[in-house]
């Protein structure tokens, strides 16, 4: 019989997150680098993480109550971490997601412009850029189900539109 650990695969993949330290304080060495940042904290990984769990942009559409919901969710989350800083409502955490995701954003624009070198992504940069993709995917197909359900109702105004014009030269003949 073979020896179970050669050629078996991990336990565990790379994309896979352990329950425990879904939410934990970052490591020493991730705490350091963040100190090097005065507009990021310990506490904003602990929220992408949530955020990243709970999928607020994934809330419908158009009501107010659906995303603040998830971001309710996100706050007793983050609360019931012990390391996050204090405890905050939904909107304030809402208010630094859309900042963090914003700044993000920015960054990775003017990346862009810049000589394109490879760099060395922090669990921030990695978060954040995992969200902004999953948001952006998730407001492209909202956008094709829009397109969609638009062409639709042309096709029935367009045929709607037909059959009148040719019930009134029906009845035009008639007369």
């Amino acid at each position: 019989m073979a020896d179970s650990s050669e050629g078996s695969l991990p336990s565990k993949t790379v994309l896979e997150v352990d329950e425990s330290s879904a939410f934990s304080t970052p490591t020493k060495q991730q705490g350091e680098a963040q100190q090097a940042r005065k507009n990021f904290t310990a506490g904003d990984l602990i929220l992408l993480r949530a955020a990243n769990t709970v999928k607020p942009w994934e809330a419908p559409y158009g009501t107010a109550n659906g995303v603040m919901k998830c971001f309710d969710q996100i706050a007793r989350m983050c609360s019931d971490t012990p390391t996050f800083v204090k405890e905050k409502p939904g909107t304030s955490l809402r208010t630094r997601f859309d900042k963090l995701v914003k700044q993000f954003r920015e960054a990775e624009r003017a990346s862009r412009r810049a000589s394109g070198t490879s760099e060395e992504y922090e669990e921030r940069d990695v978060l954040l850029q995992d969200i902004v993709q999953q948001m952006d995917g998730w407001k492209s197909l909202r956008e094709e189900e829009k397109q969609c359900e638009r062409a639709k109702r042309d096709g029935i105004e367009a045929s709607g539109a037909l059959m009148r014009r040719l019930a009134m030269g029906e009845l035009e003949d008639e007369l």
